[in-house]
């Protein structure tokens, strides 16, 4: 990121990637399987059974992802807690409460909630990069968790990697 050489950044996908950077050198580096479990929990378990092909969010922050973040921040999404909170998913669906078209931001929510609220905890502020409708998720989600965030544009991945491929000299800088 340019101009930025120490903080918290965070690369959302399948596998998440949180790093703390000081003093121009990585100090932590945690993962989570946030994606993976989403796509695995929406193709191959009773949840996804229930939820439509539909998606009401249309790829931005629809109310059943915020209400999903709600719910994390109410009721916590540590250890166990996060197991209950997936199989909500369910209850509220069968129940009339959720419809099935916001089903899969539900569970969304959820998720990325339970990783933002474990994962951030910093003073400094999150560097988020990823594509601009993942990269709103993330940014929403320290919004309700106070956490201060800014979103980077994912191009600077590439940006990056030709700088470290420059300094090993496995490339040459271009004018």
């Amino acid at each position: 990121v340019t101009g930025t050489a120490d903080g918290l950044f965070v690369l959302p996908g399948t596998h998440s990637k949180w790093i703390m950077v000081e003093n121009g050198a990585i100090s932590s580096f945690q993962t989570y399987m946030t994606g993976e479990v989403y796509a695995t929990l929406k193709a191959h378990s009773i949840l996804g059974r229930l939820m439509s092909d539909q998606d009401r969010s249309a790829g931005g922050i629809g109310d059943g992802f915020r209400r999903g973040l709600d719910v994390i921040a109410r009721h916590g999404g540590g250890p166990g807690g996060l197991l209950n909170r997936i199989f909500t998913t369910r209850t509220l669906g069968l129940f009339n409460e959720l419809a099935a078209d916001d089903m899969a931001d539900y569970l969304s929510g959820l998720l990325i909630g339970a990783e933002v609220v474990e994962a951030g905890v910093s003073d400094a502020a999150i560097s988020i990069i990823a594509n601009h409708a993942l990269a709103q998720r993330y940014a929403q989600a320290c919004h309700v968790f106070g956490l201060a965030c800014r979103t980077v544009g994912q191009d600077c991945v590439v940006a990056g990697q030709h700088a470290i491929a420059v300094a090993r000299d496995l490339v040459r800088e271009t004018a």
